[in-house]
Parts: structure tokens; sequence; C-alpha cells
């Protein structure tokens, strides 16, 4: 804390954030509680080198830049601090007074994460510093307590060793167990898969026979309609074939009113009418098409028989016209 307090006094600046003051000045404060116990001269030479080249490097890195030189004297406070925490892991390995020295080097890092030393910044923004100081303490403490009985007249390695046995082997059990209810489940879905695939399938053939067999009842009804369809056709081309005789039931099916000014006709020349524009439009047979020609203008000239010679036009006369005349008009003059 004193030498926290000379850096203070001596900076007058506030651009520092109190955390990084605090910071520094507890992890000094952890460094002078714990001590430094005696030691050997390899140990502090390794020190001292350590120290002096990173002092070198940060020193060289911040030449002649102003901006970095303004607080040199307390970044090297901070510097001293992180490095005098390094020596104090090998000091004080196997001494509770370890955790003084991982504390300290933790409020080193917090107070330098609160401003920028240039060319050291690799040093102490890895997490993993953090992870393996706070190891090395943990590390410490059971070496420390090792010949410790602990529980069940264990001392603590063998202790610790057990409880991690016993950790493994409990999280083995619960893999396997896991695995084993996984496979169940892989299998029971494999089954509920294959026994749902053969239903789907079994239900796609009956869908593909109810298909195929409605199928051949559309074509067979679709047959059986041509056959009867071209039945008719060869009925009505023999009754055209032989004349009035056979085509009178059509004539008569027409109904001429002169008093009603009127023209009817029923189902059965509709079905002719119809008939004959079938033949028209599908047959190429020239013997056909005259007969239905003729056949059309048979029924013109029996309206205008009926009619005895009256120009006026009927009701419903110009519909069944339009009809005979439509048809008429698809033969080439």
């Amino acid at each position: 804390m004193v030498v926290f307090q000379i850096a203070k006094f001596l900076i007058k600046s506030e651009e520092y954030h109190f955390t990084f003051k605090i910071s520094l000045g507890t992890a000094t404060a952890l460094i002078i509680l714990a001590g430094l116990p005696s030691i050997r001269v390899i140990p502090f030479m390794v020190w001292l080198v350590l120290y002096f080249s990173l002092l070198i490097q940060f020193t060289v890195k911040i030449q002649n830049k102003i901006e970095y030189e303004k607080h040199l004297f307390y970044k090297i406070i901070l510097l001293s601090v992180a490095s005098l925490t390094l020596l104090g892991f090998y000091l004080h390995f196997g001494k509770m007074t370890i955790w003084l020295m991982v504390s300290a080097f933790l409020f080193a890092i917090l107070a330098k994460r609160k401003i920028d030393i240039y060319g050291l910044k690799w040093l102490w923004t890895k997490n993993w510093l953090i992870v393996i100081s706070i190891a090395i303490g943990i590390t410490s403490t059971i070496i420390q307590f090792r010949k410790t009985v602990v529980l069940f007249n264990l001392k603590l390695l063998p202790f610790i060793g057990l409880t991690l046995l016993a950790i493994i082997v409990l999280a083995v059990t619960f893999l396997l167990i896991r695995h084993y209810f996984l496979m169940r489940k892989i299998r029971k879905d494999g089954i509920r898969y294959k026994e749902e695939k053969k239903r789907k399938e079994k239900e796609q053939k009956e869908e593909k026979k109810r298909e195929e067999k409605e199928q051949d009842e559309r074509n067979a009804k679709t047959e059986k309609l041509k056959k009867e369809k071209d039945l008719a056709r060869d009925n009505f081309l023999t009754e055209l074939l032989n004349g009035d005789n056979d085509l009178e039931k059509y004539f008569t099916n027409i109904s001429v009113s002169n008093v009603k000014k009127q023209i009817t006709w029923g189902t059965l020349l509709n079905d002719a009418l119809m008939m004959s524009n079938h033949i028209i439009t599908a047959s190429f047979n020239d013997g056909e098409l005259i007969l239905v020609k003729i056949f059309l203008e048979k029924i013109l000239k029996r309206i205008n028989t009926a009619k005895h010679g009256i120009e006026m036009e009927y009701t419903g006369e110009k519909e069944i016209r339009d009809k005979i005349q439509t048809q008429i008009s698809l033969f080439a003059e």
C-alpha cells in the first residue's frame, strides 16, 4: 500500500479508473502480507531475467511514444507486481499463502484490464492465465494436505483419487445407461418406422388397386357409351339411308301451330339434330354427309309446308332454324 500511495502522489492524474487503483493497491498489499521467504540465488536470478526481459520489451515498445510515457512509473509498478506474483507461486507452493499470491495475480490482471500497456497486451488478456493461476493454487493445496486424513481413514490424495474415480464411474454408467435407452428408443423407432412403412405400402397397394379398378370401370363405361353411341349413329345412318319411311317419326316430332304462331319439337328430333352434328364434325364419308344434309333440308321444308306460305316468323322458329342452318353451314359450298 505504501508503494501504491507513493505512485498515487507522484502522478497527479484522474485518468485511471478507481478500480485500477484499488486493484493494484490490493495486489501490492497481498504480496507484502504473504512476504517473500528466503530465496536461493538461482530462482532469484530467474525472476530477475524474467522481470528485466519484460521491462526491456515494454520500454522498447513505448520508446518515442509520448502518450505511453506519461504514466510510465505507474505502469512499471503494475509490471513489478505481476512478476512478483509469478515468483510467489514458486516460493509459496505447498503453503496456504499461495492463495494470497493467486489473489494478487488476479487483482493485477483486473487492474491491467482498466488501462492499456502497449506491447504487453498479449500477457493479460488471455483467460487461460486466470485458469492456470487458480489451478496452481488448487494443486499446491492438494500437495500440502496430501497426508491429511479426510474421510473413512483416507488421506487427501487417495480420497481425491477415489472421488475422481467414482465420478468417472458414475459418468460412464450414466453414459452407458443413456446410450442403452437411446439405442432402445432408436430400435423402437426403427420397428415403428418399418411397421408404418409396411402399412403405408399396403395402403398404397390397396389405393393403386382401387384406382385401377375405378379406371377399368371408367374405361368399360366409356367403351359401353362409345358402343352405344356408335350403335345409335349406325341406326341413325340406317334411318337416313331408308328415307322418309324411317324419318317420319322425326318429322312428326315437330308441331307447327298456325293459330298460336308457334313451333315446338320434342327430344326425339333434338337427339337427331345432335347426332347429325356429330356425323358432320366427325365423318369424312361423303355418302353419310349427303344423307345428313338432305335430312336437315327436309326438316326446313316440312316447317315451310306446315306454315302454308306464311312468312311471319313463329315463336321457336328462329331457334330450330339456327340449329339447322348452323349445321348446314359446315358443308362447303
